[in-house]
């Protein structure tokens, strides 16, 4: 039977003279570099998503408000702030309706970080989103 002491140094040779895994030092270091990207990629698609669907949220309240489904300002603010409750519950609209020009204004704000998922490196814990549209109002009011 060998000594272990021999058997350790045999293979500490050979350990030390096979290239085999010479790729893994390259991938330990890149692995982290290349999930840090993807996660701002993750967060940047998942703030522009908020983002269509906040302007779709407002076209459809302008559109209800102008056709008459919607009574009033309030109720198309409601209306908008409910629909997208489920992505941003501190989700602010203003509705603005001016009679004589009959055009709809509306604005939807929104806080970043309550969008995106991993917030990398706390980049978006300050930034707001703010979303607007305009709409005539139809009918002769």
């Amino acid at each position: 039977m060998r000594a272990p002491i021999a058997c350790l140094t045999r293979f500490a040779k050979r350990f030390s003279r096979d290239e085999g895994g010479s790729a893994t030092v390259e991938a330990v270091i890149w692995i982290p570099f290349f999930f840090f990207i993807l996660m701002l990629i993750t967060d940047a698609s998942l703030a522009f998503f908020a983002r269509a669907q906040a302007f779709r949220a407002i076209e459809d309240g302008n559109r209800s408000f102008s056709v008459g489904s919607l009574s009033d300002r309030a109720a198309t603010k409601s209306f908008i702030e409910a629909r997208f409750d489920s992505l941003s519950p501190s989700a602010t609209a203003t509705v603005d309706y001016e009679s004589t020009s009959r055009i709809i204004t509306t604005q939807l704000k929104f806080p970043a970080r309550e969008v995106v998922l991993f917030n990398t490196l706390g980049v978006m814990t300050g930034w707001e989103i703010e979303v607007s549209a305009q709409q005539y109002k139809e009918g002769v009011k």
